[in-house]
């Protein structure tokens, strides 16, 4: 496994993808949905790591009115932040050392624990930020069995189970009060996806950021359908990613 981090220069092709990349337009959709569901009267928004600010930017579609703030340790990500969002706060600085003087309503970290070998003390200083009765939402890949040179090129630590991911949450204090999976309906792509690349010459993702128009439409209506069962109540049982959504008391 990696060091973790994430590579400067791979924020140039995150933000060539991720408008029309089936995969982030599906997970932002079901993120916005979560904060909204779940913390309806929210006035301030931390994203932890926001990178280029394109869950922020959905988020400001959702909240217009709340206050939004990105930190993040990479300045070549904040630059494209800047631009999607004017209106927000955001922080150079790494997470893992940073202290905010306020709280929050909640507090997001999408993709960003596994870049972190200690993803403990981020979870810590997360409960910190995050105001009585407010709480957090999460996004992470799952199953280390998933583990492949995709993960290696996106610099992650790890891949996360389930189980062992909502008793990290509730070891800091937070109680968990929604955990689904989602793309599930195409985990035997991904599988195969996931198996060619243990093959490759080359530590890559580029395979699975250009995918053909015509998949991508359907990967990202196959998704939305998974995202109905969840705005409906369902847990997915299974899928590539995981989302935690937690409070605290």
């Amino acid at each position: 496994m990696t060091e973790g981090g994430f590579k400067a220069g791979h924020f140039e092709l995150l933000a060539e993808v991720e408008e029309k990349h089936f995969w982030f337009k599906a997970r932002n959709k079901i993120i916005a949905w979560a904060v909204k569901r779940y913390f309806n009267d929210t006035r301030s928004i931390l994203e932890v790591g926001c990178g280029t600010g394109i869950v922020l930017a959905n988020l400001e579609n959702e909240f217009p009115e709340a206050a939004l703030t990105g930190i993040d340790l990479y300045p070549e990500g904040l630059s494209v932040a800047a631009k999607r969002i004017t209106g927000a706060e955001f922080i150079n600085a790494d997470c893992l050392t940073f202290d905010f003087k306020k709280g929050f309503d909640v507090v997001g970290a999408f993709d960003v624990l596994e870049h972190l070998q200690d993803d403990d003390e981020l979870l810590r200083r997360m409960y910190k930020w995050v105001s009585p009765g407010g709480g957090i939402v999460i996004t992470v890949p799952q199953y280390p069995f998933l583990w492949s040179k995709v993960d290696k090129f996106a610099c992650h630590v790890r891949r996360y189970r389930a189980k062992d991911l909502q008793k990290k949450i509730e070891a800091v204090g937070f109680n968990v009060i929604r955990r689904t999976s989602f793309v599930s309906f195409l985990m035997p792509a991904v599988f195969i996806s996931r198996l060619k690349s243990k093959f490759a010459a080359s530590d890559t993702a580029a395979p699975e950021f250009k995918v053909n128009p015509f998949l991508n439409r359907l990967f990202e209506k196959i998704i939305g359908f998974e995202a109905f069962l969840i705005r409906r109540g369902f847990d997915l049982p299974f899928g590539a990613s995981l989302l935690m959504v937690a409070k605290r008391g």
